[in-house]
């Protein structure tokens, strides 16, 4: 991840609080050259001790101002269907385009868990 972000294929944003990172995002912008005008979000993490504080929604905002920046008028994620991040995504506008059975592993069980997939137009 980090030899993407020295390349510049991915931005990564942090939320501090006191000077301690308590959030991050990603931005992923190396995609196929028939797709420009997408970027994919990624892998939004919120220390468990600061959420529902509005690090996640802040960091989500921020991400997409700069997506607009750079021109960007497609955003897509994915997240384990069912997740607290879910609600989140949509109450910003994402749309859920389908879900796929068994695609990710529960985070504390061996349990595959389905995956929805989202995406919001930024124009």
């Amino acid at each position: 991840m980090f030899g993407a972000v020295q390349r510049g294929d991915v931005l990564l944003f942090g939320a501090f609080i006191d000077a301690q990172l308590q959030g991050t995002v990603q931005l992923g912008l190396a995609l196929p050259p028939n797709q420009p005008h997408r970027a994919d979000v990624g892998k939004l993490l919120v220390d468990p001790t600061d959420r529902r504080a509005g690090l996640g929604r802040a960091l989500m905002q921020h991400l997409e101002a700069k997506a607009r920046h750079l021109g960007k008028t497609l955003l897509l994620l994915d997240t384990r269907s069912g997740d607290p991040s879910q609600l989140l995504y949509e109450s910003l506008g994402y749309h859920t385009a389908g879900s796929v059975p068994g695609f990710c592993r529960h985070p504390s069980t061996q349990q595959f868990e389905p995956t929805t997939f989202l995406y919001k137009a930024l124009i």
